[in-house]
């Protein structure tokens, strides 16, 4: 349950964050604004990759807890990718923004797709021996 709250959580901030809703925030608090909003974004990607690598959905070496695994870490490089890339190179180079943002979107909504819908499974293909 844990992983999916924070899941669509993640979802829900990017969606929030692509609304252009920053552009009505007093200036003087848009610089605090963004760095809580890529902050908590990269912190509750973070904590359910290491809930998930910790075995507390089901074992952490299972197909589906791996792929959500690389989908968020995917999403986790996007997200600090684009935070750097606004805040050092100013936003002037469009071909990182694009990339990042895609790796962002991608991770991120495909994690919360595969928290949402997959669990772990137990199968005669999958065995729990290290």
């Amino acid at each position: 349950m844990f992983r999916r709250f924070t899941t669509v959580a993640c979802v829900l901030l990017m969606l929030l964050g692509v609304t252009r809703l920053g552009d009505r925030v007093n200036p003087q608090w848009g610089a605090l604004i963004f760095y809580l909003y890529f902050g908590v974004l990269i912190l509750l990607m973070l904590s359910a990759v290491v809930f998930t690598g910790r075995g507390y959905f089901g074992p952490a070496r299972h197909p589906v807890n791996r792929v959500f695994t690389g989908l968020s870490w995917v999403g986790t490089i996007g997200a600090v990718v684009v935070m750097l890339e606004l805040v050092l190179g100013s936003g002037m180079l469009l071909w990182v923004n694009v990339i990042a943002g895609a790796c962002m979107f991608t991770g991120i909504v495909g994690a919360a797709v595969v928290a949402l819908s997959a669990r772990p499974w137990r199968d005669l293909l999958y065995s729990r021996r290290p």
